[in-house]
């Protein structure tokens, strides 16, 4: 599993403001809002969209 972070996270109509996603393969598995910083986490900056249940940062798909 791999955790990343962002100022924003987009899934369609919803955003979240400094959210996290964790990802497993190349699926998008968990997005939330988080308030405090997590183990293992890697912070991108920027915004992480959501497509298809694919996480998205600048054009490039993420992946574990």
């Amino acid at each position: 599993m791999r955790r990343v972070a962002a100022h924003d996270v987009i899934e369609g109509s919803t955003q979240i403001h400094l959210g996290a996603v964790e990802i497993e393969g190349d699926k998008a598995e968990r997005y939330y809002h988080f308030t405090q910083e997590l183990p293992r986490t890697e912070w991108l900056g920027g915004t992480i969209e959501i497509i298809n249940g694919q996480a998205f940062h600048e054009g490039k798909l993420l992946t574990e």
